[in-house]
């Protein structure tokens, strides 16, 4: 396929699915090599998002004074996008798809033990996603020997309840031994 159709394809979903106007789109151009590569952003914006992840504050809070999106902001962050070789990466240490320091899994596992703070509620204060929040709750990923999990002894994600091994297997004997009928 000629690359003046490759381009103009390019040009018409990127239009068709808005992931160059939306904000929280991933194009940085409205498609095609006609198009310069320029950010939607203004150098001052990107400069304060630059200054927000340097604080450490979290990736949605950043989002919600710039604007930009959470996948942008981890961009700037490794360095993927608005490089400056003056500049040390990653800015924001506690970054998605990054390892957690010891000293934030124990304020984690804390967290999770002490408080009625939701998981999803967790993971923004700390900046990880909420499955790793999760993880850490069931004994999955940094396991602590000395801790009894799952830490939070009941985990509500929306309308759904994650059982603990206790309540699975309670669980199973009453389907297994029910004399009710599945039909």
């Amino acid at each position: 396929m000629p690359i003046e159709k490759l381009n103009e394809r390019e040009i018409y979903w990127i239009k068709f699915y808005n992931t160059y106007e939306d904000p929280e789109g991933y194009n940085q151009t409205a498609g095609g090599e006609k198009y310069e590569i320029y950010t939607k952003f203004s150098k001052e914006v990107i400069l304060t998002a630059k200054q927000l992840l340097k604080e450490q504050k979290p990736f949605k809070e950043i989002s919600d004074i710039t604007g930009i999106s959470i996948v942008m902001l981890s961009e700037i962050n490794n360095g993927k996008r608005h490089y400056d070789e003056n500049e040390e990466y990653p800015l924001n240490y506690y970054t998605h798809g990054r390892k957690v320091s010891p000293e934030v899994i124990k304020d984690i596992q804390s967290t999770l033990i002490e408080s009625k703070l939701t998981n999803q509620q967790i993971a923004q204060k700390f900046n990880v996603p909420e499955a790793t929040i999760t993880k850490i709750n069931l004994g999955i990923i940094y396991v602590d020997k000395n801790l009894k999990y799952p830490l939070k002894k009941r985990v509500v994600s929306g309308k759904r309840k994650v059982l603990n091994k206790q309540e699975m297997q309670e669980l199973i004997n009453k389907i297994q031994n029910t004399t009710i009928s599945f039909n």
